[in-house]
C-alpha cells in the first residue's frame, strides 16, 4: 500500500508539473489567436508562476509579460481595426504590468544553465523589441491616469517611462540620452506622487528635480520649500530658499521668506544684509524697498526708516498696495500712541489739544487705507484700520458700511 501510494503521489506531481508546463504553452497559443481570451490566457499562466517546478523559468515569465504586451496591443491596434471601442484604463492597466514580468524573465536568463555553466539569452531580444516599441506609450499611459485622478497608477507609468533605460538588457546602451525632451513628465510625476505619497519619499522626489533642465524649476523650488517648513526642517528650508533667491532672483518670493525667517529668529542684520544686497542689483524693484521696510519696522523697531523705505517704494510704483498700506500702518499706529497718550492727560485743555493731534494722524492715515481697500477689498486687514479711524473721525456712516462688511453688524 505504502508504494502504491508513493507512485501515486509522483505521477500525480509530474501530472500536474506538465500540466503547469502545459498551460504556459496554452496561453502562448490563445494570446496568438485573432481575438484573443486575455483573461483565459492570464489564468493560464497564473499557476505557473507559482509552481515549483515553472515558476524559475525565464520562459513562463516572459509569457506572463507577453500577456499583457498583447492585450495593450489588441486594444491600441486591433481594435481599431475592427471597429471596436477601445478600453483605454484595460489598455494602459496591461502595459502597466508587461515590465515587472519581463524583469523577473530576464534576471532568470541571466543565471547559467546547471548542465552548460553558460548564460542563454533566449528572450532578452523580443522584450527588448516590445519595452522600447511601447515606451513612449507609458507616458500616455501615465498621462491618461493622471487626467483621471489615479495618481499612484500615473506616477507607476511615467516612472516606467524613465526606469525602462535602467533594465539589465539595455545596459550600455544609452536608450535614455534624449529623455531631456521629458522633463515636464519627470515634473508631473512628482506631482502625481505628491498626491498620495509620503512626505520624504516627495521631498527625495522633488529634490532631484531641481535641476531638471528648467522645466518648472521655480515651481519646484517653491515646492519644496513648503514641505520644509511643513517639516519644520529649518536647515532645507534655508538651504532652498537661499538657492532659490540666487537662481531666481526677479522671484521675491524666495528672498521675502527669508526675510521672514530671519524677523522671527531675531536675526533682522542678516535680514537688512540680503535685502540691501538685492537692492544693489536690482535698484528698482519696489517690493524690495518695501521688504527692507518691514525688516526695519518689525525687527529694528524703527518705523521712522521703515516709513522712507516704504516712501521709496512707492516712488517706483505709486500702485504698489503692500507699500500703500504699510505706510498706512506707520501713521495709524502713530495715531493709536497719540491717542493713548492723550487719553492719560488729566488736564482738559491739553487733553483736546492732544486729542486733536491725535486725529490728524488718523486723517493722514486714512487715505492710504481707502486706496489700500479700493485695490484689494478682500483684505480684512484694511477693513479692520478703516473700521477704527472712522469710529475715531467720527464718521457713523463710513463706520456702520465696514462694520457690515467685516460682518460685525
Amino acid at each position: 500500500m505504502k508504494k502504491l501510494s508513493l507512485t501515486i503521489v509522483l505521477c500525480l506531481t509530474i501530472a500536474l508539473s506538465f500540466g503547469q508546463k502545459k498551460a504556459v504553452s496554452d496561453a502562448n497559443r490563445e494570446i496568438g489567436k485573432m481575438n484573443p481570451n486575455f483573461e483565459n490566457a492570464r489564468n493560464l499562466i497564473k499557476g505557473a508562476l507559482v509552481d515549483p517546478e515553472t515558476k524559475d523559468n525565464a520562459e513562463t515569465w516572459f509569457t506572463a509579460g507577453k500577456v499583457e504586451g498583447k492585450q495593450f496591443d489588441y486594444e491600441k491596434t486591433i481594435k481599431p481595426l475592427q471597429n471596436q471601442t477601445q478600453d483605454t484604463a484595460v489598455m494602459y492597466g496591461a502595459l502597466k504590468n508587461v515590465k515587472s514580468f519581463f524583469v523577473v524573465s530576464d534576471s532568470l536568463e541571466m543565471l547559467p544553465d546547471e548542465k552548460t555553466k553558460k548564460v542563454k539569452l533566449k528572450f532578452r531580444k523580443d522584450m527588448k523589441v516590445i519595452m522600447l516599441a511601447n515606451r513612449l506609450s507609458y507616458l500616455e499611459g501615465g498621462g491618461f491616469f493622471f487626467n483621471n485622478r489615479d495618481y499612484e497608477n500615473a506616477f507607476d507609468m511615467f516612472q516606467q517611462f524613465f526606469d525602462i533605460p535602467k533594465m539589465n538588457m539595455f545596459e550600455g546602451e544609452n536608450i535614455a540620452a534624449k529623455d531631456t525632451a521629458f522633463a515636464q513628465y519627470r515634473y508631473y510625476a512628482g506631482i502625481a506622487l505628491s498626491q498620495f505619497g509620503d512626505t520624504a519619499k516627495i521631498i527625495s522626489f522633488f529634490e532631484g528635480l531641481r535641476n531638471n533642465n528648467g522645466y518648472k524649476e521655480e515651481d519646484v523650488y517653491k515646492y519644496l520649500s513648503s514641505l520644509y517648513k511643513q517639516t519644520g526642517d529649518a536647515v532645507n528650508l534655508i538651504r532652498i530658499l537661499r538657492e532659490g533667491s540666487e537662481k531666481f532672483s526677479n522671484e521675491p518670493y524666495f528672498l521675502f521668506n527669508l526675510v521672514d525667517l530671519y524677523i522671527s529668529s531675531n536675526q533682522g542684520d542678516v535680514a537688512i544684509a540680503m535685502v540691501t544686497k538685492a537692492i544693489e542689483t536690482m535698484p528698482d524693484r519696489a517690493d524690495l524697498y518695501n521688504a527692507l521696510g518691514i525688516v526695519y519696522e518689525n525687527s529694528k523697531q524703527d518705523p521712522e526708516k521703515a516709513k522712507t523705505l516704504y516712501e521709496k517704494a512707492l516712488s517706483i510704483d505709486p500702485d504698489y498696495v503692500e507699500a500703500i498700506g504699510n505706510l498706512g500702518r506707520i501713521y495709524f499706529n502713530r495715531a493709536i500712541e497719540a491717542q493713548v497718550a492723550a487719553n492719560d492727560i488729566k488736564d482738559n485743555q491739553q487733553y483736546e489739544i492732544a486729542k486733536a493731534k491725535a486725529m490728524d494722524i488718523f486723517k493722514e492715515a486714512l487715505p492710504f487705507f481707502e486706496k489700500a481697500h479700493q485695490m484689494n477689498p478682500e483684505e480684512r486687514d484694511y477693513m479692520t484700520a478703516l473700521s477704527r479711524i472712522y469710529y475715531a473721525l467720527n464718521m457713523s456712516d463710513k463706520f456702520d458700511e465696514m462694520e457690515k462688511k467685516l460682518g460685525n453688524q
